[in-house]
């Protein structure tokens, strides 16, 4: 009977932790990231993993709207579908090239984390490092296609 309240303790104390963090992603993801516990983070010098990974997730979001944003201006930078004699210069191919690329970065990224990091939160932050980078990386690309740089 002991084995039994402690397992169902150990569920509930999992499962809470699973709906913060899911909640946390969740705060991340939404149009307004910056809660009141955000906005007391130092993400200069994060003092936890945790608020490590919070900051990381704040800033990944920022800049995978930037992304977006120079994407649209790089597509219009872009010659039309069948206005020139080479199909790999006009706008089906970013589009392909971007769909790839988001495809590899999801996957090199959740494998350097994999590589680097220790338990799960070091993973995560790891695979977010490396996710920061490839957007940094990306972001400059495609402002070179927009004439932005």
């Amino acid at each position: 009977m002991q084995h039994l309240i402690i397992r169902i303790i150990c569920v509930v104390f999992l499962a809470s932790i699973f709906l913060t963090e899911r909640g946390a992603a969740e705060n991340i993801a939404s149009e307004n990231p910056q809660t009141e516990a955000e906005e007391d983070i130092d993400c200069e010098d994060p003092p936890t993993a945790f608020d490590r990974k919070m900051c990381n997730g704040i800033e990944i979001q920022r800049l995978d709207k930037e992304l977006n944003s120079v994407l649209e201006k790089a597509l219009a930078a872009t010659p039309k579908d069948g206005t020139t004699n080479d199909k790999r210069k006009e706008r089906q191919q970013l589009i392909e090239s971007q769909d790839a690329w988001n495809k590899f970065r999801e996957e090199n990224c959740a494998f350097i984390g994999g590589l680097e990091g220790g338990n799960n939160q070091w993973v995560t932050i790891f695979s977010q490092m490396c996710e920061k980078e490839m957007l940094e990386d990306r972001i400059k690309f495609l402002k070179k296609i927009a004439h932005e740089e």
